[in-house]
């Protein structure tokens, strides 16, 4: 799937390379969840958006756009400190066997999203505003990594990164479409501050909430820890919810000319 969404982003990033004019920007984005959505979560989704846009000509004020995005809902991390003792064939410790265990077990909710836009703008110099239309999808997966977090990584094969192992939960693509505004607010010779809030219809998915993720428990599934062993979560409430995936979707951010 994310292989999907690099060759959607390519595609679209050559295709707004014929048009004329055009604008790069990037900045801060938040997906406050709206309707069926948010009666069954209450987070309030937080990271960045990268866009481009491509004017058909000088004196048309229509521009063909391409938004991608990326937010979290939620995040909850467990730390693991425990102690393995070596003990001898007759059941004794041996001396100086404890060797410590510390692990982090982090779940993140995850929102990728991306679209193409048209954008009709007023032809000013000091403050543009402006009004569009976009279609595309959402992405939305849960995705669990354990590190290790002992001081001389005994976990770790790669000793260049503490990830162990990661698993995603559950995932779910979905088409989504909308409608929005903002302003371009000129603040340099060719810097303008973006400012858009952009309501989307999003299709069925399945999904966890951040109050599910956090009662989570990590269980080990076999006796002995070998390496290949399993890790298990085992949760209260681990049937994911499903709903449409309504958003307000606000972006902060600059906009630069090319």
């Amino acid at each position: 799937m994310k292989k999907f969404c690099f060759i959607f982003s390519f595609s679209c990033l050559m295709s707004l390379c014929v048009l004329g004019q055009g604008s790069v920007g990037l900045g801060l984005q938040l997906g406050v969840p709206m309707n069926e959505f948010r009666d069954n979560t209450k987070a309030t989704g937080v990271g960045f958006n990268l866009n481009f846009y491509r004017q058909f000509a000088p004196r048309v004020p229509i521009s063909l756009g391409f938004n991608f995005g990326y937010m979290m809902y939620g995040s909850y991390t467990q730390r693991i400190n425990e102690s393995l003792q070596l003990v001898s064939s007759n059941g004794t410790p041996v001396s100086g066997g404890s060797i410590p265990v510390n692990l982090d077990v982090t779940t993140n909710n995850n929102m990728l999203n991306g679209g193409v836009s048209l954008r009709l703008f007023a032809p000013f110099s000091g403050v543009k505003p402006y009004i569009e239309g976009m279609g595309g999808f959402n992405y939305l997966y849960t995705r669990t990594s354990i590190y290790d977090e002992t001081q001389n990584k005994i976990f770790t094969p790669n000793q260049e990164t503490n990830l162990i192992n990661a698993r995603t939960q559950v995932q779910s693509f979905v088409l989504q479409y909308g409608a929005g505004g903002g302003f371009l607010v000129k603040i340099g010779e060719n810097v303008n501050l973006d400012i858009r809030g952009t309501y989307t219809i999003g299709g069925r998915a399945s999904y966890f909430d951040r109050e599910q993720s956090q009662q989570w428990r990590v269980t080990f599934a076999g006796a002995n820890y070998t390496g290949n062993e399993p890790v298990s979560l085992n949760t209260q409430d681990g049937t994911a919810k499903k709903s449409n995936t309504d958003l307000f979707l606000i972006n902060f951010g600059l906009s630069f000319n090319l």
